[in-house]
């Protein structure tokens, strides 16, 4: 993800800002009970938050939206409690 600037870490190796999540959730649906490689890479970056302390299983559920709304302020696409229209 670095490499292709999709997120961006300063020189302690923390992320820089939240727009590389951004960019990163729009790959990811609320999929509890689905395993998908991009969902691991978006609980990888979210784990570079402070406070945040996700288990990288690949499975979007409510952990990783949950931790998505406290770095963004918005739920995974699909999760029921994400305000729709």
């Amino acid at each position: 993800m670095a490499e292709r600037a999709i997120i961006l870490f300063d020189q302690d190796n923390e992320p820089t800002d939240a727009a590389g999540i951004d960019a990163l959730d729009e790959m990811v649906v609320f999929a509890p009970n689905r395993e998908s490689a991009d969902a691991a890479r978006l609980q990888q970056a979210l784990n570079h938050f402070p406070g945040i302390s996700l288990a990288v299983d690949g499975f979007a559920g409510k952990r990783t939206s949950d931790a998505l709304k406290r770095v963004t302020g918005h739920f995974l696409k699909g999760d029921p409690r994400a305000k729709t229209g």
